[in-house]
This record gives structure tokens, C-alpha cells and sequence, in this order.
């Protein structure tokens, strides 16, 4: 309809968004997605604002400034484009809904759902428990590798940790080290060289747990031997 008398025509606001939904592990953030927002009409709008609003979980989507190149609360010219820069960053390992909506008087409404999967980063381990033959007191046995590994595609946050706890831990000692202090890189293993050094006769049972922050769930394995 032309508004102007001079051929122009009202403004209304569109907004979209090309892509399908997005994936990340809980505890992760993606790079910026570019929703573009645009005025159709050859008139300008009134004051241009925005909301987001996730559902049925908090968190999720969030808009990132910084990147955002539509101007909140100006007119918005006809015939043009801008963007709202959009990052997904869920908290828990779950789907995800974020609405966006933009609104101008003149100019109306529009709105966009943005969806997206945040998944568990695990680690996996090449044995779930490892066993030393019955070792001297004092005496160090043939040494046993444990490999560990991420086989996502996103690296962890955290530096690699490993402990040995339990009632025999003092008795095994991690003889090189590829894993411990640096992050983990995506689909990559590291390699742990175990051996067993008993302080005493009978059994020493002991857990290995290994893990990359708060986001990655750790993995353990258990280590077993006999001291002589």
C-alpha cells in the first residue's frame, strides 16, 4: 500500500534465518550464527527492538552484541538488511528453543525459532580395567598402556586431569604421560604407561579416573594387583 502518496510503500519487518538446527556439547558455546533482519517496505520503520526468548530450557541462545549490526531502538531504513549475531550455549544436555522476535510501530512484527541439540562430550578409554601379575613387594612389574580418548569434534575447555585413589593407589605409578596438563584436542587420544610397585603384600585395588572439566564426564578404569 503506498503510504506516502509518492509510490512508496508501508514498512514491514521480516527475519530469518537459513540454516538447520544447531549442535554443540552442554557446557560449549558455538561461533556466531548471522540472523538477518530486514525491512521490506521502501519506508522506514519506527524504533527498532528485539527479544529472545528460550524455551522449554533457560539458557541456550544468546544474542552477542558485539556482532549485532541492527541498531536497537532507531528507525529502520527501507529496503534493508542487518543482522543479530546468535550463539548457542546450552547448560544441559537437551533440545533447545529460541524465539526471536522484532517489532517496529510502523513496521510490525516477525519472528524466527531458532533450534537447536546440545549433546554429552564423553571420553572413552581402551580398557575398562587393567591387572598386574603378582609383583615383590618393592619391585616394579611390566609396565600396562591405557589409552584415552575423545572422539567428538569439539576439544575440552579444561586441561586433562588424571588421578589413581583407592586403598592400593600407592602402589601404581603413571610412568609416562601424554594425557595430563594440556586440553584435549577433538578425536584425539593420549596415552597413559601404568605400572604396578606394591608397598605391601595382598591385594591393591585402585581406581584411575581421568577427566577434562566440569562439562566432560570423567571415565574410569580400575587397576588391580597382587604385591608378592
Amino acid at each position: 500500500m503506498d503510504m506516502s502518496g509518492t509510490g512508496g510503500t508501508a514498512p514491514y519487518l521480516e527475519v530469518g534465518y537459513g540454516q538447520g538446527p544447531l549442535t554443540c556439547p552442554a557446557g560449549f558455546e558455538t561461533s556466531d550464527i548471522l540472523v538477518n533482519v530486514g525491512n521490506g517496505g521502501t519506508e522506514a520503520t519506527g524504533a527498532l527492538t528485539w527479544s529472545l526468548t528460550n524455551w522449554p530450557n533457560a539458557g541456550g541462545f544468546v544474542i552477542d552484541p558485539a556482532q549485532t549490526t541492527c541498531v536497537a531502538s532507531a528507525p529502520f531504513a527501507g529496503t534493508t538488511d542487518c543482522v543479530l549475531a546468535v550463539s548457542f550455549a546450552p547448560t544441559l544436555a537437551t533440545e533447545y528453543q529460541g524465539v526471536i522476535q522484532v517489532s517496529a510501530s510502523p513496521g510490525g512484527s516477525a519472528s524466527w525459532t531458532l533450534t537447536g541439540n546440545a549433546t554429552t562430550l564423553t571420553l572413552t578409554a581402551s580398557s575398562s580395567a587393567l591387572t598386574f601379575a603378582p609383583t615383590p613387594v618393592g619391585q616394579t612389574s611390566v609396565t600396562q598402556t591405557l589409552i584415552v580418548f575423545n572422539p567428538g569434534v569439539w576439544p575440552s575447555q579444561d586441561d586433562f586431569s588424571v588421578a589413581i585413589t583407592g586403598s592400593g593407589a600407592a602402589s601404581f605409578e603413571i610412568v609416562s604421560d601424554t594425557c595430563d596438563g594440556i586440553p584435549m584436542a577433538a578425536n584425539t587420544p593420549c596415552t597413559l604407561t601404568i605400572a604396578f610397585k606394591p608397598t605391601a603384600a595382598g591385594d591393591a585395588p585402585a581406581t584411575l579416573t581421568a577427566g577434562a572439566g566440569a562439562a566432560i564426564p570423567t571415565v574410569s578404569v580400575t587397576l588391580d594387583g597382587t604385591g608378592e
